[in-house]
């Protein structure tokens, strides 16, 4: 991977696959043809092409445990989802 930015793909190969996103979020992309002498390498394709992942509806949160119960008040907590899942606005807790 040249300047830790894309992955080093051979001449015929003319994809990828891109990893490690999160769902419902914009991204650009843009490609380019890299030389062994760099003052050679091609303009990119565009500037940008925009792309969107697929929404994925937030998972349930697990572990919820109620603690320092008093007479009026208690504090709880739990484990979150997956945090790719959807854009994170709040906790609702009911």
């Amino acid at each position: 991977a040249d300047n830790g930015t894309s992955p080093s793909l051979r001449l015929e190969q003319t994809y990828c696959q891109v990893q490690d996103l999160f769902a419902g979020r914009d991204y650009r992309i843009r490609v380019r043809e890299r030389c062994t002498d760099h003052y050679a390498d091609s303009e990119y394709f565009r500037r940008y092409l925009l792309c969107r992942t697929l929404t994925m509806p937030a998972f349930a949160s697990t572990d919820l445990v109620p603690f320092n119960e008093q007479l009026y008040t208690f504090q709880v907590s739990w484990q979150p989802g997956d945090g790719k899942a959807c854009i994170f606005t709040a906790w609702e807790v009911q």
